[in-house]
C-alpha cells in the first residue's frame, strides 16, 4: 500500500468539511499519515483591547480551537483505519504557516477546501488557496465547495507539454497506479504547424519511456481561451481528477495576466490536483 503525508489546512467552513469528506474517500487506497491543521491568524495591527484581556480570549479560543481540532481528528479514525491522524494549532499567517509545518513534515499532499470567487477577489482578500498555488511548493489538492467524491478512473493532466512536465506525469502515475486509471494529458497550443502530428508522437514516446506507465495518451486543442478549452475537454471525457501544474509569478504579473490554474479552479467540477513546475521555462 502506498503511504503518503497529507496536510488538511481547515478553518471549520463547510468547504473545509466537504474538502476533508473528499480527502477521506480519496485517501481509502493508501497508508496516510494526516496532519489536521488551523492557523490563528494574529492581527499586525495594534489593538485597543487591554493585553490582559486579549491574552485571555486568545488561550480561551485557543482551547475551544483545540476541542474542535481533537473532535475532527477522532471523526476521521473512526471511519478511516488507515489514517495515522495528528492535528497542530499555528498561529501567524495562514500561508506561511502551512508552507512552514508541511515542509516540516515533508508532507507530499495539501488538502484544502476551495471557495469559487473572482480572481481578482482572491488575490486582494490574500485568499488561502490562491496565495499557496502562487508561492508554494508542494502538490495542493483543491475541493471546490460543489464537489463530491466518485471513484477515481479518468485523469487529466491539462499543459502546455514540455520536458518540465516529465517529473510530474511521473508522479501522478503513482497514484494513476492505485486506482487503475487512464491518464490523459491535454496538450493545449496556440498554434497546429503542419508537422505537428510527427512532433506529439515523438513528445508522448519520450514521456512513455520516461513514465513507464501504459494507460497515457495524449490529445491536442488548439485555441487561446485555455481555461474554456479545459473546462469543455474536461466535462466531455467525464473526468474524475483534473491536474494541472503552476510556476511562480511576480505579484503584477497576477493582478495583470491572472493564472490559468486558478481561473480554471474557479470554474471546474471537478477536484483540481495543482503540481509546481521547476526548471526551464522553454518548450520541448
Amino acid at each position: 500500500m502506498k503511504r503518503i503525508t497529507a496536510l488538511f489546512a481547515t478553518d471549520f467552513s463547510s468547504s473545509a468539511e466537504n474538502a476533508l469528506n473528499y480527502f477521506i474517500n480519496f485517501a481509502r487506497p493508501f497508508e496516510v499519515k494526516l496532519l489536521v491543521l488551523h492557523v490563528v491568524e494574529v492581527p499586525l495591527i495594534p489593538t485597543e483591547v487591554p493585553y490582559e484581556r486579549l491574552f485571555d480570549k486568545q488561550a480561551s479560543d485557543k482551547k475551544e480551537l483545540g476541542v474542535k481540532l481533537m473532535k475532527t481528528t477522532t471523526r476521521i479514525l473512526e471511519v478511516c483505519n488507515n489514517f495515522e491522524v495528528d492535528h497542530i494549532i499555528a498561529e501567524g499567517d495562514p500561508q506561511e504557516e502551512i508552507n512552514k509545518i508541511s515542509d516540516k513534515y515533508d508532507a507530499d499532499l495539501i488538502v484544502m477546501g476551495n471557495k469559487k470567487g473572482g480572481i481578482f477577489t482572491r488575490i486582494f482578500n490574500g485568499d488561502t488557496v490562491a496565495g499557496m498555488i502562487e508561492k508554494g511548493s508542494r502538490k495542493i489538492l483543491a475541493i471546490s465547495e460543489d464537489v463530491h467524491f466518485r471513484p477515481v478512473k479518468t485523469i487529466v493532466y491539462a499543459c502546455a507539454i514540455s520536458v518540465r512536465d516529465h517529473n510530474n506525469i511521473n508522479a501522478l502515475s503513482e497514484y494513476a497506479k492505485v486506482f487503475d486509471a487512464e491518464i490523459i494529458i491535454l496538450n493545449v497550443i496556440d498554434k497546429l504547424e503542419q508537422e505537428y502530428p510527427e512532433i506529439a508522437a515523438v513528445m508522448l514516446e519520450e514521456i512513455m519511456d520516461h513514465v513507464h506507465y501504459k494507460n497515457i495518451k495524449l490529445i491536442t486543442k488548439m485555441g487561446t481561451n485555455v481555461s474554456a478549452i479545459i473546462k469543455k475537454f474536461t466535462d466531455e471525457v467525464d473526468t474524475d481528477l483534473l491536474v494541472m501544474a503552476t510556476h511562480h509569478r511576480s505579484f503584477f504579473e497576477a493582478i495583470l495576466a491572472g493564472s490559468t490554474t486558478e481561473k480554471v479552479l474557479n470554474i471546474s467540477s471537478n477536484p483540481v490536483l495543482i503540481f509546481h513546475l521547476k526548471g526551464n521555462t522553454k518548450g520541448w
